[in-house]
């Protein structure tokens, strides 16, 4: 392990060497632009493309001729193609030059930035709504930088990493005859390769880039932070792949792949996506760039927000959000994803706002760094467990340098008897078969149309799959030592959906529900294993339908011709009442001193009173809290 340190060692005195040039920067009236920092120079053409990007270990170009660029797609793609350059500021340290265009009815600009000492080039894109911008719907947007084809070798993870098929090879594979659907085509080998293999989950994705062995080179998209892409931390985005014309990265800043939704803005709205780094370095093998790469991946995440980015959109004075989840029903907050982002509707479907997110500790606390001052609505859904609900806490204002929303509760809607369940609530279908396999194209040839699964008898790992995706029957067999009044509930969270299914479910051979699911993610034929967009469902139908003994609860798939389904997250039955508290005390301690703090039984707070008998509250039945002690109370 000496040799790659030795290596790594040799490279960094060698930079640093080149980090003590100055960094300049130029804009030509024919708007071209040159940077340079004694490690990397870079040529910007009139319209904003980065065209020429040169390291000093090489002198060569690491561009393909569509070098680097931004573009989006609405009712047809649109580059930058900018009618307006500038340096925006230059000193020894630093360079930014702008290229806009606010000819169109979306107004767009996009900035590079050179830093002394860093080999990379920082870049940033701003959308401006206008009056007349809602009639663009973004559905993609993006920057890709196109290497040179000795570019070969791809890493996304220590899992997804590896040769890519060179140019000459998708050359052929592209033809008509090789494709199969979109970006996806039979290699001369037999082989399928599509760019979906390469995708990600963002939360995973600080860094993802190309490296040419030949050249001993390595160019990589590098984010700090996601919190300006669109869809929030279950969203998974492409990262590398080849072309016939090159390889490329790409960093995503707004798509729909795999659930998300197109933006629209609105006049006077404005987003700002980055800076990211496309940073550049060079080692002996692909590992040794990885690793380094890796390195400054994590320095860069330390520096966010850059407090050397001085942008009027791009607020260095952040809040940190922290409070604590608690579940009145007593079951466990730990592990829960706390996500700040707008009110209503799908976190998924979210994106011209900013998104952040973070994890509760084994005691429900949460803290979320770095988040703009603002409104926010506060998201909680569980990672592990059986509660599949997500629970909404409105009107979060963040304006402190710390804003600590205390203590909040919410109510799951959990019942007595938890008569089975598949899976544990992620929002993902791991656990079960095929799901923990590389994304490969044609994963649901190896499902079977119509299975059997007995809860503490069959495994989830072998006998249950990631996706029900072919007309059929899923069968759960059960057996009950009693029989139940009341209701029985049935409840299914899914974990993605493609092509628009439907599900039958049936308790015993009848029919109670069908589940239609009207829209499609592209998860299941886009090589994803895990996860598109999630959806619950959920039915309540009379226990008298279950008996004591043998039990089937079944799903049949419909509608879809091939490629389609449903990823199931966690699906679980249960009856008898519903879960109020998980508090065991029913009535007040006068030995107790105040305040108390009521809340409904849903975890709304709507009093606090010295002692309990200073209440004004309508009938009904409340939770009150004081220090350590909590109970119930009927007013």
């Amino acid at each position: 392990m000496k040799r790659p340190a030795i290596i790594s060692l040799s490279m960094l005195v060698a930079l640093s060497s080149l980090a003590e040039d100055n960094v300049t920067a130029s804009v030509s009236s024919a708007r071209q632009g040159k940077m340079s920092n004694g490690i990397l120079s870079a040529t910007i053409e009139p319209g904003g493309r980065l065209n020429v990007l040169k390291h000093s270990s090489s002198n060569v170009n690491l561009l393909s001729s569509n070098g680097i660029y931004f573009d989006y797609t609405a009712e047809a793609n649109s580059a930058l193609s900018a009618k307006e350059a500038k340096v925006v500021k230059l000193t020894d340290d630093y360079a930014e030059i702008q290229y806009i265009n606010n000819s169109g009815d979306l107004h767009v600009t996009q900035g590079y930035i050179m830093r002394k000492g860093v080999s990379g080039v920082y870049t940033y894109v701003i959308f401006e709504g206008t009056p007349t911008s809602s009639n663009v719907s973004v559905r993609e947007a993006r920057v890709c930088t196109r290497t040179q084809p000795a570019f070969t070798w791809g890493y996304v993870s220590d899992t997804m990493k590896g040769d890519m098929p060179t140019c000459s090879e998708m050359t052929e594979a592209e033809k008509s005859e090789n494709t199969i659907q979109d970006a996806t085509y039979r290699l001369a080998d037999g082989s399928i390769y599509t760019k979906y293999d390469w995708a990600n989950f963002i939360v995973d994705d600080m860094f993802h880039g190309l490296v040419s062995p030949n050249r001993k080179l390595g160019v990589w998209n590098i984010t700090a932070s996601h919190e300006w892409l669109n869809g929030g931390p279950m969203r998974q985005e492409l990262t590398v792949h080849s072309t016939s014309k090159s390889p490329i990265t790409i960093q995503m800043l707004q798509g729909e792949h795999l659930g998300g939704a197109a933006q629209t803005y609105e006049d006077g709205e404005v987003q700002i996506f980055g800076p990211f780094l496309i940073y550049v370095n060079s080692g002996e093998t692909p590992e040794d760039m990885v690793a380094d790469a890796r390195s400054r991946a994590a320095e860069e995440s330390e520096q966010w927000p850059y407090q050397w980015f001085d942008n009027e959109y791009y607020p260095l004075d952040r809040s940190t959000v922290q409070g604590q989840i608690r579940f009145t029903t007593g079951q466990s907050s730990a592990d829960m994803q706390v996500v700040l982002c707008e009110p209503g509707g799908e976190i998924i479907t979210q994106g011209k706002k900013y998104i952040y997110w973070g994890k509760t500790d084994e005691n429900g606390y949460f803290s979320i760094p770095h988040v703009r001052k603002g409104d926010y609505a506060l998201r909680v859904y569980a990672l592990d467990g059986t509660i599949t609900e997500e629970f909404e806490y409105t009107d979060v204002t963040v304006e402190d340098t710390v804003t600590d929303l205390g203590l909040l509760y919410f109510y799951p809607e959990t019942y007595d008897n938890l008569l089975w369940s598949i899976g544990v609530s992620d929002r993902l279908s791991d656990g079960y078969a095929i799901s923990n396999h590389p994304r490969a194209y044609g994963l649901w040839n190896d499902v079977p149309a119509s299975l059997t699964f007995i809860p503490g008898t069959s495994d989830p790992a072998t006998d249950w799959y990631y996706a029900q995706c072919k007309n059929g029957t899923w069968t759960v067999k059960f057996n009950l030592d009693e029989e139940y009044e009341g209701d029985a509930h049935l409840t299914a969270s899914s974990a993605a959906a493609t092509n628009r299914p439907t599900v039958a479910v049936k308790v015993n051979d009848e029919k109670v529900a069908s589940w239609y699911y009207g829209y499609n993610d592209a998860s299941i034929y886009r090589s994803a294993t895990q996860a598109g967009r999630h959806a619950l469902n959920s039915v309540t139908f009379p226990a008298s339908k279950l008996r004591k003994g043998e039990n089937t609860v079944s799903f049949t798939m419909s509608g879809i011709n091939k490629n389609g389904g449903v990823m199931w997250d966690c699906i679980k039955l249960e009856a008898g009442e519903r879960v109020v508290s998980g508090i065991a005390d029913v009535s007040a301690d006068s030995e107790v001193a105040g305040p108390y703090d009521i809340y409904t039984v849903g975890g709304l707070h709507v009093a606090t009173a010295a002692t309990l008998d200073d209440l004004d509250l309508p009938k009904g039945l409340y939770i009150y809290r004081c220090g350590t002690k909590a109970g119930k109370i009927v007013m």
